[in-house]
């Protein structure tokens, strides 16, 4: 879920090219179990955009939402 929102937001940016990137490196740093899968949070790739947080199961900020 989080790179799932991730992605929306750097489309919105315009900065996809900068999260593959990212993601690429957090895949291999998990692979080689330098990175734990709880570190993988939303503010590490856009410290700025701390709303999109699950509240609940059903219920969470979307940034995109009208």
């Amino acid at each position: 879920m989080v790179w799932g929102n991730a992605l929306k937001l750097a489309i919105k940016d315009g900065s996809q090219l900068v999260l593959a990137s990212k993601i690429s490196a957090d895949v291999d740093a998990l692979l080689a179990t330098h990175l734990a899968p709880s570190q993988i949070e939303m503010s590490r790739y856009f410290p700025e955009h701390k709303a999109v947080v699950a509240k609940e199961e059903t219920e969470f900020d979307d940034p995109f939402d009208a």
